[in-house]
């Protein structure tokens, strides 16, 4: 084991790589391709996705190295880190050849390199304790840290709060990946999840989402419709973060040139673990909500058409429309200028799913879901004109110069 001197000058060169996702997009499996990179760290899975946002703030409330260690171990979303079978989201569960091996790392082995490091830093801060983190894990694994970089932090939701924090621990040494992919199936992803966990647990929710047209009645639809507008595109706009879209698609498709331009932007050398998807070592097999398990590159996984039991080309056509030019440059349609003109008043047009969802309401004569139904249709018409709205140079130069600053919430309407 290194000194903690030693691995205090490593956290003090280490670069931050956030992975942002847009829609169900591949983020997960873009950090298996990264994570047995010998430049790389990384916590597999999505549990610090909300550590520069909500954990540090429960974990700050300790003042005691140790006992700001142990809340980390015994976060829920930290449980995995350590014990992969008790995972439900990430795959952790269900690893190598024979989709059998679960994830584990020593948790004692990690508090105590952990709390070595945080003693040789002499300042616990949130910089501080996540980079320890970082490399503690690794250390836990036995990994070899003398050449370890960057991290590869799953951030996952486009943050601005999570963001700014970050860049504020880090600054001048973050970088970002915004993975694409298709809307409509990346829409159509985020719902069929959404359906599986509610069928799966239903205490979760009151297994109010069990069905594609219930989601409109919950609300859930608005909510995923919004973040299928929005993705990342504020990160962009309000932070000077630099930032490199990779299209799901591509990676599947030509893995060694997309691969080629990641290790490029994340400032590693070419090592053939780029092409091998795992979590620390392990064969990975995708999400328990993808549509099959996967290892590894599937060009049909991203051609996938059962989005089309959900959505038709009025949908695809209102949602060409609201993303606009700047979406187009992805290669997924060509917009014609009649599209973008008329989007305005096809919005208006209640999607496929939202016809379902009168229909059966209708048939079950509940005013209540029909009351559901109109609420979250309107905030669908409302979420898309003010997106709209902000396309248009000068509103939106007047939104980040008067409204953006006073709300600070940079993205969220």
């Amino acid at each position: 084991m290194p000194e903690p001197r030693q691995v205090l000058q490593l956290m003090d060169r280490t670069q931050v790589l956030l992975l942002y996702y847009w829609g169900r997009s591949g983020t997960l499996f873009l950090q298996s391709l990264l994570d047995s990179h010998p430049e790389v760290l990384t916590l597999p899975g999505c549990a610090l996705m909300l550590f520069h946002v909500q954990q540090w703030d429960w974990i700050s409330e300790e003042s005691a190295p140790e006992k700001r260690i142990a809340r980390f171990c015994e976060h829920p979303r930290n449980a995995a880190l350590f014990d992969g079978s008790k995972d439900k989201t990430d795959g952790l569960a269900a690893l190598g050849p024979g989709r059998d091996t679960p994830l584990s790392v020593d948790q004692e082995a990690f508090r105590r390199h952990m709390l070595a490091i945080l003693a040789a830093a002499g300042r616990p801060d949130r910089g501080t304790f996540f980079l320890a983190a970082h490399f503690a894990y690794a250390l836990a694994r036995g990994e070899e840290i003398g050449r370890k970089r960057v991290i590869v932090y799953q951030m996952h939701s486009a943050d601005p709060i999570a963001t700014r924090n970050t860049l504020a621990d880090f600054p001048g040494r973050v970088k970002a990946i915004g993975m694409v992919r298709h809307p409509m199936r990346a829409l159509n992803s985020h719902l069929r999840m959404r359906l599986l966990q509610s069928r799966a647990n239903p205490a979760h929710d009151g297994a109010a989402n069990t069905e594609y047209h219930l989601m409109v009645r919950t609300g859930v639809y608005a909510g995923y419709y919004k973040h299928q507008l929005v993705g990342w595109t504020e990160i962009r706009r309000y932070f000077d973060l630099p930032l490199l879209p990779v299209k799901l698609e591509d990676l599947h498709s030509q893995p060694r040139r997309e691969m080629e331009k990641v290790a490029a932007w994340a400032g590693i050398g070419w090592d053939d673990s780029l092409l091998k998807s795992t979590f620390n070592g392990l064969q990975y097999w995708g999400d328990p909500q993808a549509v099959k398990p996967m290892q590894g590159f599937s060009t049909s996984h991203t051609q996938y058409q059962g989005w089309q039991e959900q959505f038709d080309s009025l949908d695809q056509c209102v949602i060409a429309g609201l993303l606009g030019k700047g979406f187009e440059r992805y290669g997924y349609w060509s917009l014609p200028a009649w599209q973008r003109l008329l989007c305005p008043f096809l919005v208006l047009l209640p999607t496929k799913l939202e016809r379902r969802a009168w229909a059966c309401a209708a048939r079950e004569s509940s005013g209540r879901a029909l009351l559901q139904i109109a609420r979250s249709t309107l905030a669908r018409y409302d979420l898309s004109y003010r997106h709209l709205l902000k396309s248009v140079g000068w509103v939106d130069q007047l939104y980040r110069r008067y409204m953006a600053p006073r709300r600070k919430l940079y993205y969220r309407y």
